[in-house]
Formats: C-alpha cells, sequence, structure tokens
C-alpha cells in the first residue's frame, strides 16, 4: 500500500471503508482492492477519481448520488456491485475494464447524463434495473457471452436509439427497454425464446418487429403502446402470447404463421392479446 492522507483516506487492509475528504478530485492509493458499502455515497464536491489497477472490486452504493462526478475509468475492476454509482447525474462516460464480469442491480441507474454505454465482452450479467432512468443514453453494445437482459434494464432510457441484441440472448426480461422512446429498430436474434412482460412497451419509434422462431412465449403489454409499429411477425414457434401484448398498435399488421383458428384465439393466446379500442390487424398465414 502506497502512503496515503489518513484523515481523508480510511482503510481497513485492502479496503477502502471511507473518504472523507472534500477535494474535486480523488487519487486512490495504489494497493486498495475494493472500494467499500458508501464510500463515497453522497459526496458533493466530487468531480473526479483517479482508480488505480490494484481496484478490482466497486462495493454496493460506493459512489451513490456523487452528483458532480463526470467521468470514471474503471480499467481494473472486475465486479460492480449495486447501486455502485446510482444517482451520479452528471456522469457522461464510464471506462469499463476487459475483465469486468458482472454489473450490479441499479448500478447506474439514473445517470442522467451518460450517453453511451460499451459493455465487454467479459460480462455475464447485467442486473436488474441497471440503466434504467439514464435519460441521456443514445447507444448501447453488448456483448456475447450475455444470456439474459434482466427486467427494466435499459427501461426510462428515452433517447436511447440504438441496442444491438447479441446472438447468445436466450431471454428478454420484464420491462427491459419499456419506455425507449426513440428506439426506431430491434434485432431479436435467433436464439432467444421470451419476450419477457412489457420488454418493448412504449417504444414509439418502433416501426416493425421480426420475431425468429426459437420464440415461444410474448409476455403481457410486451409491445404494448408502440404506436408507430406496422409490422410483426409470429412465427409459427410462438405457442403462448399474454394479455395486451399489441394493445395500442393501431397501425400495426401482425402477421401469425398458421392456420385461422376455427374459433378464438389459438390455446394460451390471450383474447386479450390486442387490448380494447382501436386494434392492430391480425393477419392468418399458414404459407399455404
Amino acid at each position: 500500500m502506497q502512503d496515503y492522507d489518513k484523515s481523508k483516506f480510511h482503510i481497513e487492509g485492502t479496503v477502502l471503508v471511507k473518504y472523507t475528504g472534500d477535494e474535486a478530485d480523488a487519487d486512490i492509493p495504489d494497493g486498495v482492492t475494493k472500494i467499500g458499502y458508501d464510500a463515497f455515497s453522497g459526496s458533493k464536491s466530487l468531480l473526479s477519481v483517479k482508480m488505480p489497477q490494484s481496484v478490482k472490486e466497486i462495493g454496493f452504493s460506493a459512489f451513490k448520488g456523487c452528483a458532480g462526478l463526470t467521468v470514471i475509468n474503471l480499467s481494473g475492476v472486475t465486479s460492480i456491485s449495486d447501486e455502485a454509482f446510482k444517482w451520479c447525474a452528471s456522469l457522461e462516460r464510464v471506462q469499463f475494464s476487459l475483465g469486468l464480469t458482472k454489473i450490479g442491480r441499479w448500478a447506474f441507474t439514473g445517470c442522467a447524463s451518460l450517453k453511451s454505454v460499451e459493455i465487454p465482452a467479459g460480462v455475464s450479467e447485467v442486473g436488474f434495473s441497471a440503466f434504467s432512468g439514464c435519460t441521456a443514453l443514445e447507444s448501447v453494445v453488448l456483448p456475447q457471452g450475455i444470456n439474459l437482459l434482466e427486467d427494466d434494464v435499459f427501461s426510462g432510457c428515452e433517447n436511447l436509439v440504438n441496442a444491438d441484441i447479441p446472438d447468445g440472448i436466450a431471454s428478454i426480461g420484464k420491462w427491459t427497454f419499456k419506455g425507449c422512446k426513440k428506439l426506431a429498430a430491434a434485432v431479436i436474434p435467433d436464439g432467444v425464446t421470451s419476450v419477457g412482460e412489457g420488454a418493448f412497451r412504449d417504444c414509439k419509434s418502433l416501426t416493425s418487429i421480426n420475431l425468429p422462431d426459437s420464440v415461444k412465449s410474448l409476455g403481457a403489454w410486451a409491445f404494448a403502446g408502440c404506436e408507430r409499429l406496422e409490422h410483426v411477425n409470429l412465427p409459427l414457434s410462438v405457442e403462448a402470447v399474454g394479455t395486451s401484448a399489441f394493445s395500442d398498435c393501431t397501425k400495426a399488421k401482425v402477421v401469425c404463421k398458421r392456420k385461422k383458428p376455427l374459433f378464438g384465439m389459438p390455446k394460451k393466446w390471450s383474447k386479450d392479446m390486442l387490448g380494447s379500442g382501436d386494434k392492430a390487424e391480425i393477419i392468418w398465414d399458414s404459407g399455404r
């Protein structure tokens, strides 16, 4: 451990337990391996942090509410815990480590100035609501290797235009892209088996969706409120469709790759899948 100012940095072993300085710039001592619970939380003066390569873990709510923090380099960090940077409203840029494996729940929730995110290839887990409410976020790069997009991950990212969903994803969680009003296209790759409840709800710029033959279920409100949606392809593989899955998609033509049932909807398809009032149009197309 390098020498450090013990009046500002409170360190136990190799864990930085608390920072009590009031400078705009904090230079974390080399040798620290973990930033502990609430270590910088709520700091009103902090604008930047110099993080040594020795730091491998960012603890629970370590920088939560550091409203002035603008940039942080996490180039040595392998794990980011829950709420680590929640409500860092001025945070514009984050550099992740190539060795990063985990981003916790609510890790960057409410980082309203964050404009782009590139998650490195080693990450296998992006937690619940990790980037929700990042209202300036425009683009997201997700790596191969993630097999689940957790619930609420990008909900409320109202300026998100591009989010490439990589091959290998098996499930898109509940409310994942809810309220991403500028998301104009979403390519759902082969291998996805379920689209969760409200996953694309109120994506008001979305115009078309092609579901791969691997998809078996669409949750309730999955595409509800996608008011510009014009075309949806439902393959024969789809076994279940939840209530109001296409509610308020008044311009949409939902092309179902199967024979029209004699009565009502196919088994496990909600009779209310189109919602109430003005509805999308269903087209039955068995290909025969």
